[in-house]
């Protein structure tokens, strides 16, 4: 980028240039390790489960900080190989849950959504489910989320999932 204050085009090229190099195509031995396994990429696996062409990546570019100031954990995988995104299945938005990378050996499962026209079908309960299993795949010790007690049908599904409750906590702000 030229000069100390560059243009708002200069600052998307270059978001779009680090954002190429975290697709499959720009990861070639990643590629073929998983090919030979007979695995497939997480993108890959989406690009089957949804609607071609919903799938909207969402943090792709995140690096957690181990130590708030300190810099990224590993600059070498942004989002440390998480994809998280919204997509739709049979023309229709279904469920999602996010998830953050370990920090301590803790994950912490969230965002969890599911449309009001499709709950009450088990959705919600599977991305949860499935994001808890990718975080103790990927080394996390505990799984954490934050939910609202008086939401009981969450709560139920939080409950049968696993989880107990911990903690209540307020959050007050202040104009």
């Amino acid at each position: 980028m030229s000069g100390a204050d560059p243009s708002l085009s200069e600052l998307l090229a270059a978001v779009e240039t680090e954002r190429a190099k975290i697709f499959d195509h720009a990861r070639p031995d990643a590629m073929q390790r998983l090919k030979e396994r007979g695995r497939l990429s997480a993108r890959q696996r989406i690009d089957q489960l949804v609607d071609r062409g919903t799938f909207a990546e969402i943090g792709g570019l995140v690096a957690v900080e181990a130590i708030p100031g300190g810099g990224p954990v590993r600059e070498r995988a942004p989002a440390d190989g998480v994809v998280v995104g919204t997509a739709r299945v049979d023309g229709r938005p279904v469920a999602m849950a996010g998830r953050t990378r370990p920090v301590g050996g803790m994950v912490r499962v969230g965002p969890v959504f599911t449309p009001l026209e499709q709950r009450r079908r088990g959705y919600a309960a599977g991305v949860t489910a499935a994001a808890c299993r990718a975080a103790l795949d990927a080394g996390a010790t505990r799984v954490l989320l934050y939910a609202d007690r008086a939401n009981r049908t969450s709560t139920g599904v939080y409950l049968r999932l696993g989880f107990v409750p911990v903690r209540d906590r307020v959050r007050l702000s202040f104009g």
